[in-house]
């Protein structure tokens, strides 16, 4: 650079005046790239402090590319995390941070610029996977919890089912569409001398005995209709209620 520290001094003061400007069009570029969850103001703040970090990295010596690498991590932390966030940053901040400089100082400052804007973008990646990876691990978290609260109301279910089954004289069946029973319970099977292993794999009518209007019950319940109606098992009546589960 010309006359290095004189150089390096009036490059300072010309990122200083220019700052805000910079910040200015860097937030007037992010725009279109999404909504944050901050006010303007909050942006342009933030963006002005990063622009302050970006020139000092610039004439920094050495070179700290951790602490360049930490320029694409708070954008990202500060609600740019698209791609296109960063497309406009590299452009913006390609063609503004040299602002006021002499030519032989950009082309001095260039390699210096382009492994700045490439540390950049690396944080910005490794900031943004990271996000990535902690929503799909909270996204598994609810998936998680949510098939933990059915299993637990599925299991509540079955003992309050359990309970009915034992205690009261009602015969709880389920049918496949062919008519063959899938699952029965309840103390009502003690009452047409019936056990749950002999019925299951059977067809109702055939297995209990059942009123010969059964397989047409069934076939009602298949299609679709929800009734209640008695029926005669062996010597015996019960009230039979038809829901279709699916």
């Amino acid at each position: 650079m010309d006359g290095d520290a004189a150089a390096r001094a009036g490059l300072r003061a010309a990122q200083r005046e220019h700052r805000d400007e910079i910040a200015a069009r860097w937030q007037e570029a992010l725009i279109p790239a999404g909504l944050v969850p901050h006010s303007g103001g909050t942006v342009s703040r933030h963006l002005r402090v990063l622009t302050e970090r970006m020139s000092a990295l610039l004439l920094a010596e050495p070179f700290a590319p951790e602490a360049a690498r930490a320029l694409g991590t708070a954008l990202v932390r500060l609600g740019y995390g698209q791609p296109a966030a960063l497309g406009r940053t590299l452009e913006v901040l390609g063609n503004t941070l040299m602002t006021g400089l002499s030519v032989t100082n950009r082309a001095a400052l260039q390699p210096r610029l382009v492994a700045l804007l490439g540390e950049l973008a690396a944080g910005f990646a490794e900031e943004s996977r990271a996000a990535i990876l902690a929503t799909q691990g909270h996204l598994r978290d609810a998936q998680l919890t949510a098939l933990a609260e059915t299993r637990a109301a599925l299991r509540a279910s079955e003992v309050r089912l359990h309970s009915v089954a034992t205690n009261a004289p009602v015969i709880l069946f389920a049918l496949d569409r062919a008519g063959v029973v899938t699952f029965i319970a309840g103390r009502g099977l003690v009452a047409v001398g019936r056990s749950a292993r002999e019925l299951i794999g059977r067809t109702l009518l055939v297995g209990l005995g059942a009123a010969p209007q059964v397989p047409g019950y069934v076939r009602r319940a298949l299609a679709g209709e929800a009734f209640s109606t008695p029926v005669a098992v062996n010597e015996g009546s019960f009230g039979e209620r038809e829901n279709i589960v699916r």
